[in-house]
Order: structure tokens, then C-alpha cells, then sequence
């Protein structure tokens, strides 16, 4: 697992709903793979009734990652890597399941988490881990 701190420029979020937040910390989370891994996005947000896969990449080297992303304002109710439960987890590899059934892609691909944490000015520590499923 690998944490990195990064102070940010854009303002916190005015709007704390859900789905803003998560939107935002999904992109957040795109923006960094791309430009620290070179990572490429192929989807966002690809929904099966089984679940949701947040980001799927190509990796420089031709292979895929699904990646989950959490993001929290705080630690009060648990952190980052917390909010990565059982059964989520479950549902993602049945969303990645039956993505590769749908688009009949067979390469090499890795589950990675990408935890997010905005302090009250903005910056963020950012929690990668690759995940075996």
C-alpha cells in the first residue's frame, strides 16, 4: 500500500452530497493515474445490476486495471481503506466479471483501490493498493 500527499489547488467542494463528492473524487483519482502511471481510461462509471465499476484503465503496457475509489472528508467514521468492505468488494468482481463477458476482453487485468482524503483546505493524501481478485 502506498500513500502519497498532495497539496491541491482546487477548492473543496461547496456541495458535500454524495454523488458530487464521489464524481469529483473520481476524477481526482483519473487525473492522478493518468499523469503519475500514464494510465489510459477506457470507462467510467460502468454499471451492472451485479454493481459499478468506478474507472477502468490501460495500463502503458497494454493491461488492464479496475479501479474502486473511495473518498472521505474524514477519518471520524473510519478511514479510506475501511470503507473497502467485504461486500463491495464482492459486487466488483462481479461487475468485472461480467464486464470482460460484455466486451470479450481477455487481458491480463488487476482490481487497484485508489482511497482519497480531502482536508478542509482541499489538499488530499491519496491510498493506492492493488488488490488481488
Amino acid at each position: 500500500m502506498q500513500k502519497i500527499v498532495v497539496p491541491s489547488s482546487r477548492p473543496r467542494l461547496a456541495n458535500p452530497s454524495g454523488s458530487l463528492f464521489g464524481k469529483d473524487m473520481e476524477k481526482v483519482a483519473s487525473q492522478y493515474l493518468q499523469s503519475t502511471k500514464g494510465w489510459r481510461v477506457l470507462g467510467q462509471r460502468v454499471r451492472f445490476r451485479e454493481g459499478e465499476i468506478d474507472l477502468i484503465m490501460e495500463t502503458p503496457g497494454g493491461e488492464l486495471r479496475f479501479v474502486e475509489v473511495k473518498g472521505r472528508r474524514s477519518e471520524k467514521f473510519g478511514g479510506v481503506v475501511e470503507s473497502l468492505t467485504t461486500g463491495k468488494l464482492r459486487r466488483l468482481r462481479l461487475a468485472i466479471y461480467r464486464w470482460r463477458e460484455a466486451s470479450k476482453d481477455r487481458r491480463k487485468g488487476l482490481l487497484f483501490f485508489v482511497g482519497i482524503l480531502e482536508d478542509s483546505r482541499g489538499g488530499i493524501t491519496i491510498v493506492e493498493h492493488l488488490i488481488e481478485y
